[in-house]
């Protein structure tokens, strides 16, 4: 873990650890490294606190790089609610939610409007949505693999068995879905002896998915049309 990474670095540069024996100061390192993180968090968010006052909007960061400020590398409750506490503190959040954007996503800090009342940094105890969405999947966050209307049969089949795909996407950019193709559709084709030289002979409807739809959604949409 990186968290050890670091501590070794620190017992093993700093010779006073050493004289002190390896338990007591992994212990004490393990309180400096700790305190380290809690200043640097501080500092850069404090530091993009001001620059969203002063109109400048602050440098964009990965989900990994964000949780790495306050010396965390996953989102568990705990983590979500401390490095929620902070940035309410300072009035400021992430577009999108840190907790629920994909773990190598950008994510950009913008004003927070206050929340009633309730004092700042004071956490928030609302129940979190437990909802795993399609958001958060690597896949989601990549540009998808998939094949033109016009491109032959044997291209969209290399394709599927070098990817191990079922289905394959068919698209003539990158926002424009014509439809998909898929094992079941060519193999239909061909049991009736139907023309299926290129892609669009074969091609199927095809559902899209929202990247806010939970994946258990996505699961049952896949089950119920595949």
């Amino acid at each position: 873990m990186a968290l050890f990474t670091d501590i070794n670095k620190i017992v093993l540069t700093n010779p006073k650890f050493a004289r002190r024996g390896c338990g007591r100061g992994v212990v004490y390192s393990i309180s400096i490294f700790l305190r380290w993180h809690r200043v640097s968090s501080r500092r850069k968010v404090a530091s993009n606190q001001r620059a969203i006052e002063g109109g400048v909007a602050p440098q964009k960061e990965t989900v990994r790089a964000f949780l790495l400020w306050f010396g965390a590398e996953r989102r568990g409750y705990h983590v979500v609610r401390s490095i929620r506490c902070k940035l309410n503190k300072h009035r400021i959040a992430t577009t999108p939610d840190f907790e629920y954007a994909y773990i190598d996503g950008q994510i950009g800090f913008i004003q927070a409007p206050a929340a009633g009342n309730q004092p700042l940094g004071t956490p928030d105890t609302a129940a979190p949505d437990p909802t795993y969405r399609l958001a958060r999947l690597e896949s989601a966050n990549k540009t998808p693999v998939s094949v033109n209307p016009d491109a032959t049969l044997q291209q969209a089949i290399t394709l599927m068995f070098t990817n191990d795909f079922s289905q394959l996407p068919v698209m003539t950019g990158p926002r424009d879905v014509k439809g998909m193709i898929s094992w079941k559709g060519i193999g239909s084709r061909l049991s009736l002896k139907r023309p299926c030289a290129v892609v669009r002979d074969c091609m199927e409807p095809a559902r899209i998915a929202s990247i806010d739809d939970s994946l258990f959604s996505a699961l049952a949409a896949i089950a119920e049309h595949d």
